[in-house]
């Protein structure tokens, strides 16, 4: 039977227990992975695990053969308003377990070009 990290009779219950971070890991989840929750699920933002740190975690790494895991970096970007280009090659920049996080970059970019080209045209 699979348990809800958070669980509680009531709402207020409930949302007292996230805001507390009382939380339980489920059996099944791995010592490595465990650790890695508990390390993402601190209350405090400060002491959360950073982007970097979680990418080196073991349990993130397991299985992988490649170079050390490291967040994606945008290439920089020069607007020229109204018109701009974007050109990457992908096929040579990226290996396969770059897309993800290229593809979810790519997409956050484009959405912040775009509200920054309507923000500046509305000036």
């Amino acid at each position: 039977m699979f348990h809800r990290p958070f669980d509680a009779p009531t709402r207020q219950t409930l949302s007292l227990l996230v805001q507390q971070g009382h939380f339980m890991i489920p059996y099944y989840v791995s010592f490595e992975c465990e650790i890695l929750l508990k390390k993402c699920l601190v209350k405090k933002p400060s002491k959360r695990a950073t982007l970097e740190a979680i990418m080196r975690d073991t349990w993130v790494n397991i299985g992988y053969q490649g170079k050390e895991l490291r967040p994606y970096v945008e290439p920089s970007l020069e607007l020229q308003a109204p018109n701009f280009e974007l050109s990457l090659d992908t096929k040579s920049e990226l290996s396969s377990s770059d897309s993800l996080i290229f593809g979810l970059t790519t997409a956050i970019v484009a959405a912040s070009v775009v509200a920054t080209l309507l923000f500046c045209s509305k000036k």
